[in-house]
């Protein structure tokens, strides 16, 4: 026997365990998430490519713990800035501690490093004596270079001054890659005021409200309508399970998920039109501009 109607709708809980289980609703889950990703596709910034790798000078005479720390101290203010460290194990033993910058091709090959950061550091008792290099891979040029000495400090004062060097370095490279960039954009030529005369376009602000309105309410429609998708495949797919108390009665629930998933791809197809609509580039034929000649007013273009 068959119910004639379903009396009561299942519990969220109820509806995502038993769509879980069905084939269908995996199948109609890969289809609305194929909808959207085709509509609304995902606009990620570019991260921070910037790979660094620390080196040693062949002259550094550190022992061993203080060059672990003095590593410690540098990674940290690299790592602050955005930029990531390129583990010393990577490079083989004689690119650690060879020459620069004739060695800098192989160094940026083996570590795919943009920057190549060398230490020399000595320290003895209680004077230390340190110099930090920061290089460039790709063009081999040296970007900056600061040193530090110390007649009385500790072992502390060393990493501290190490943070602070390489925290100067990097923040003159980026300052310097800026203002290069700045440089590089052409200026545009003056516009003379007999050519901002002669064309002017018509605004069209009525017309950009109308179209944003137009893209959140596809956005709405699209939203709406894969609900209702995903609930009338929920109905389809129970159809004819067991229902009461003792499970002699017969889901009849086909008759209503049939017409809500119909409903429901066609409102996602209209929000999705919409969405279209509006990102779509304007024609030029669209607009119109206004000239002033000799014997009047002439405009020219199209309306809509």
């Amino acid at each position: 026997m068959r119910t004639s109607t379903a009396k009561r709708l299942d519990c969220v809980a109820v509806i995502v365990k038993r769509l879980a289980m069905r084939i269908l609703f995996l199948r109609v889950a890969a289809l609305a998430g194929l909808l959207l990703g085709a509509c609304f596709p995902c606009r990620v910034s570019a991260a921070n490519d910037n790979r660094l790798v620390i080196v040693e000078a062949p002259g550094s005479l550190v022992s061993k713990n203080a060059k672990e720390r003095l590593r410690a101290s540098i990674e940290k203010v690299v790592e602050g800035q955005g930029i990531q460290v390129v583990p010393q194990k990577i490079l083989p033993e004689k690119l650690l501690r060879c020459e620069l910058p004739g060695c800098l091709p192989q160094i940026g090959a083996a570590s795919g490093a943009t920057y190549v950061l060398r230490v020399n550091a000595r320290f003895a008792k209680e004077t230390f004596k340190l110099t930090i290099e920061l290089w460039h891979t790709d063009d081999g040029k040296r970007l900056g270079n600061e040193e530090r000495d110390c007649p009385i400090c500790d072992e502390q004062d060393l990493y501290a001054a190490a943070g602070d060097l390489t925290r100067g370095l990097l923040a003159a490279a980026a300052s310097a890659e800026t203002s290069t960039t700045v440089k590089r954009v052409p200026t545009p030529p003056p516009v003379p005021a007999s050519a901002i005369l002669a064309a002017q376009p018509v605004p069209r602000t009525e017309a950009e409200r109308r179209g944003n309105g137009a893209a959140y309410a596809g956005l709405a429609l699209a939203t709406a309508g894969l609900a209702a998708v995903v609930v009338g495949a929920y109905y389809i797919s129970v159809d004819g399970d067991r229902t009461g108390k003792n499970g002699y009665e017969l889901r009849d629930t086909r008759k209503f998920g049939l017409p809500m998933a119909i409903a429901g791809g066609a409102a996602v197809v209209g929000g999705i039109g919409l969405i279209v609509w509006k990102l779509w580039p304007a024609s030029a034929s669209t607009s119109a501009t206004i000239s002033l000649c000799p014997t009047g007013v002439q405009v020219a273009g199209g309306f809509q």
